[in-house]
């Protein structure tokens, strides 16, 4: 029976089987399936900036089967040994019963003979492997020729181990070297590292000599590169350039098209702190002080004479600071306050001059800050801060302020016009970083020892040259198995929801008190002072939706349990499902969005269109293709952001943290849309791209209303559900949580028609890689080749350990790629690791085989299609756009 069919039978659904018509919505998004999703028209296609074969090339097949085959001769010997030792033990046995002795207290009942002796003589001799006079001399002959027959074969097999492990090392020694000269190569690390072309890529391309350990160290570095570049799906750089696909109403399958060159465009950008230190250096000379907009801080409010603190703690302020506090609102300019209090005859201040240095002191002391309004977490923060130091009304200080700004943009201009030439991108990179700290006096690069996170003070992001158009029945091909799993993403956000409301209620209860009107209430700054610990503790709001979630899946697949693979068809299994998943109600806007992150596996759709998908992350609760990162990338970013507002409104919540706070790059964060929405200050730093209409946190707060926790502003003229003040925070915690079936010891391959749902994994303590902890790398790879077919692992895999954020590339066939694992190993486990931990282990999948990006010299690479999807009865198109609560 077909979905379309089961949707009518079964109860609760009769809504979402009707397609209804949105014509806001009716331009991007995809007609309704039968159980109500719809699917962006636009989708994002990420992938590797390398081909996959530079990953590939880093295997030696050869070594592999020289390791099986040891490893086989020395299981087969290893039998040997116990089959001899089986025997021995059955002879002493037998003796041990011929004179009464039974268990280890018992006496014989007469002398034991000499046999006995020599026998025990020959069990300690097998104990240690060893073949000797003792052993031959109660072997049979047979045996303990088959025995020394296998220790010959194995010391043969060894040998040849041994040198094919070399001859694997020389040969891939003379890759990494070759890789470490190419220009992409050399490039990419330019990007992202430009000291390390000197320190390490040279030295190891001109083959200097150097110890081994220093030669392992810059062989072990750009291996690593090269599987980042070549098998991580990262959006970075021209090393992970994005393109853009369309579905279409026609056609049967997808068309792929490879452009002329490898790029369509490519961007540089800055990073937002060193923007900020910028204007913070300006901002700390005394002479731009006229020129600043200084803002209370977002927790702090004036209540008469005192300021109060989260918390409710308050200070008594001087009549000059209360005063001057009440001016402090984010839109004046110092000036402007000065030329109003000096106005005012009753004004507590005599000069100018008085006036700054009380601003001064506020700013040391917390009260307040004081500088050009340079907005957080924008794609181009410069143009902020180039547009404020355009209106210094002083032409002297404005010009210098400019030339700070001119040095540092003409020197990103440099980069740019670098890009293509390595050496000469890495010399235009080392003199931005110099005229950065010339300018700021703080180092160009921060959070030393971290992999991601915008370190460095520029980075670039790049579309790809290539176009793909996916027909709508292809796209509904895969649909009959991905709604069940959007079924299950719905439900799961739901109860994340839910569970932030109870733990939000908690925290409400324990610290609300009576406002006038008898009601509870608590101002916001104290609410969260105690609320942000669920947001960025221990996720305990989370945890027990994603046990529910696991439970219900788990008790879904049991009837079709098998031990490697699980292979069902929808229909199979939609009734549970229907049953597991079926009341569901979004609690915040951004939550009506499920983006799956879908890897299509074969170059091109068979006969009838048909063709298998694998399943990524599902990245819930947002909306993942509106960040700055891929709107940057997009022919017509308005346009993006005009559908979104069709789907779910117009009227959003955005708070806003410092950027340290946020810990998130530009390329991550949402992308502001300042005219539909209300930003909300919650730290010092945050700073609004619209102060026109945006509120610091001590303007709110929460309140409980016919059983509803409100979040609305202390004049009453706003309010919203108290998740659309977090709804933020909410899914940077959740966003990559929701799991099909949660990780075991192992996990079988999940797949339901024509969609891989989950990967089979393992799930190992770090104790069972014991053997890592060898310094012999040959023995190492040996130990991981046994452990691979031990655990039925395929050939390549990708590896997640506790103490990295992200997954690394694993080939079993790659003795550089062994070798880091284990170097991750031993240093974890020498740094205090707990052996117990857990190291997760999914197979690769696609694998290289199955890939399809191309380009135009036919070229494979590994990807992804990023897709968004929203439930038909989730939209909510923008009837209220002048600000009614939904």
């Amino acid at each position: 029976m077909s979905i379309d069919a089961l949707v009518d039978r079964t109860p609760g659904n009769g809504d979402s089987a009707e397609v209804r018509d949105f014509p806001q919505a009716s331009s991007h998004l995809t007609p309704a399936s039968p159980l109500g999703w719809r699917f962006w028209r636009t989708f994002c296609i990420r992938g590797a900036g390398f081909p996959a074969r530079w990953a590939a090339g880093l295997a030696d097949s050869r070594l592999a089967g020289a390791a099986d085959l040891l490893a086989a001769g020395e299981a087969s010997l290893e039998l040997g040994w116990r089959e001899a030792e089986r025997i021995v033990q059955s002879r002493v046995d037998g003796i041990l019963r011929a004179h009464g002795v039974t268990s280890p207290g018992d006496k014989p009942e007469v002398p034991f003979p000499d046999e006995l002796a020599l026998l025990r003589r020959a069990a300690g001799s097998l104990r240690r492997r060893r073949l000797g006079q003792a052993v031959e001399a109660v072997l049979p002959g047979e045996h303990c020729r088959g025995l020394a027959a296998s220790l010959q074969r194995r010391d043969v097999l060894a040998s040849a181990f041994r040198l094919r492990y070399a001859a694997a090392l020389q040969s891939l020694d003379q890759t990494l070297r070759e890789t470490a000269g190419q220009p992409l190569f050399r490039q990419a690390i330019a990007w992202q590292n430009h000291a390390v072309l000197p320190t390490a890529l040279d030295p190891l391309m001109r083959d200097d000599k150097m110890p081994g350990a220093k030669l392992r160290q810059r062989q072990d570095l750009v291996a690593n590169y090269t599987q980042r570049y070549c098998v991580k799906n990262d959006t970075i750089g021209f090393f992970g350039p994005i393109a853009w696909g369309q579905v279409h109403g026609d056609g049967n399958g997808f068309h792929a098209v490879p452009g002329p060159g490898s790029l369509a465009e490519r961007n540089l950008y800055f990073e937002d702190w060193p923007i900020a230190a910028v204007a913070d250096t300006v901002a700390a000379d005394n002479r731009f002080v006229s020129w600043l907009t200084p803002r209370m801080l977002p927790y702090l409010r004036l209540d008469g004479r005192s300021l109060v603190f989260p918390g409710g703690v308050s200070v008594e302020v001087s009549s000059a600071e209360h005063e001057l506090l009440r001016q402090c609102d984010g839109h004046r300019k110092v000036r402007q306050i000065v030329s109003g209090l000096l106005a005012n005859p009753f004004s507590c201040f005599q000069g100018e001059d008085e006036i700054h240095d009380l601003l001064r002191r506020l700013q040391r002391e917390a009260r307040i800050d004081l500088g050009f309004q340079v907005p957080g977490l924008e794609a181009r923060p410069e143009r902020a801060l180039r547009a404020q130091f355009e209106a210094i009304g002083d032409a002297a200080l404005r010009e210098e302020a400019l030339s700070l700004l001119d040095r540092l943009e003409s020197a990103r201009g440099a980069v740019a016009s670098a890009a293509g030439q390595a050496e000469a991108l890495a010399a235009a990179q080392s003199r931005l970083d110099a005229e950065f700290e010339a300018v700021t006096g703080v180092s160009a690069r921060r959070r030393h020892g971290e992999a991601y996170g915008g370190r460095a003070i520029i980075y670039e992001d790049c579309r790809r040259d290539f176009s793909m158009d996916m027909g709508e029945p292809f796209l509904l091909g895969l649909q009959q198995s991905l709604d069940l799993v959007l079924m299950g993403s719905r439900w799961f956000m739901e109860q994340v929801a839910r569970g932030y409301l109870d733990a939000l209620r908690e925290v409400f209860m324990a610290h609300a008190a009576p406002g006038p009107q008898g009601a509870l209430a608590i101002d916001a700054p104290t609410f969260w002072l105690h609320a942000q610990r669920l947001f960025f503790g221990d996720g305990a709001p989370i945890r027990q939706a994603v046990e529910e979630l696991g439970a219900r899946w788990r008790a879904i697949f049991e009837p079709f349990n098998d031990e490697r693979r699980i292979e069902v068809e929808a229909e199979e299994i939609f009734p549970a499902v229907s049953a597991a998943f079926s009341s569901c109600t979004p609690l915040w806007r951004r939550t009506c969005y499920q983006c799956p992150d879908l890897m299509l596996c074969g170059e091109e759709p068979d006969a009838a269109g048909g063709m298998m998908a694998v399943l990524g992350e599902i990245h819930v609760g947002g909306h993942t293709l509106l960040t700055n990162g891929f709107l940057g990338q997009h022919p017509d970013p308005e346009w993006m952001l005009a559908a979104r507002r069709r789907d779910s409104g117009t009227d959003n919540v955005v708070p806003k943290l410092n950027g340290e706070g946020a810990r998130r790059p530009i390329r991550t964060q949402w992308k502001d849309d300042p005219l539909h929405g209300v930003e909300v200050l919650f730290s010092q730093g945050a700073r609004p791209f619209n102060p026109r209409n945006a509120m610091p946190l001590s303007a709110l707060e929460i309140i409980e209303q016919n059983g509803e926790l409100l979040v609305r502003s202390r004049d009453g003229g706003w309010q919203r559900g108290l998740l659309e003040l977090f709804a933020d925070f909410i899914f940077l915690s959740v966003a990559n949580d929701y799991l099909i079936l949660p990780k075991g010891r192992h996990t079988p391959r999940v797949t339901v028609g024509r969609v891989v749902w989950q990967r089979e994994g393992w799930r190992l303590p770090c104790s069972e890689f014991d053997f890592m902890l060898d310094e012999d790398d040959a023995r190492v790879f040996l130990g991981m080749r046994r452990k691979a077919a031990e655990w039925g692992m395929p050939g390549r895999v990708f590896v997640k350990v506790p103490w990295e954020n992200k997954p690394f590339y694993l080939d079993f066939d790659s003795p550089l790629f062994v070798r880091h694992m284990a170097k991750q190993l031993r240093g974890a486990l020498q740094g205090g690791q707990d052996p117990l931990c857990e190291i997760s282990i999914s197979e690769m999948l696609p694998d290289f085989e199955h890939l399809w990006l191309k380009d135009r010299d036919g070229e494979l690479f590994t990807s992804e299609l990023r897709m968004v999807a929203l439930h038909q009865d989730d939209a909510r198109p923008a009837a209220d756009a002048e600000g009614r609560q939904p």
